[in-house]
């Protein structure tokens, strides 16, 4: 259940719950970082993954989760360089 690996170079900025179709924590690092928890308490399963969004100088700003009806969707907020500029 533990990650120090994964965290103990940055800190959660912001940290997003998603429930359907599967529980999964999502957490947006200083580093721009994006992390997340799945787990399943029935089966006593618990799993973190690191995700890395394709781009040049790519930084997860911000998180949302927007519930429908039988799943969650789960949307970034991304800065990444575009023709020579950040954005």
């Amino acid at each position: 259940m533990k990650a120090y690996d994964m965290i103990s170079t940055s800190s959660v900025i912001k940290i997003a719950w998603q429930e359907r179709p599967n529980p999964i924590i999502w957490m947006i690092m200083d580093n721009g970082k994006v992390l997340s928890l799945s787990y399943d308490r029935q089966v006593k399963f618990k799993a973190w993954s690191v995700h890395t969004l394709g781009g040049t100088d790519t930084v997860v700003t911000d998180v949302a989760i927007i519930p429908k009806t039988k799943y969650d969707q789960v949307w970034f907020q991304v800065s990444r360089t575009i023709n020579g500029a950040f954005r």
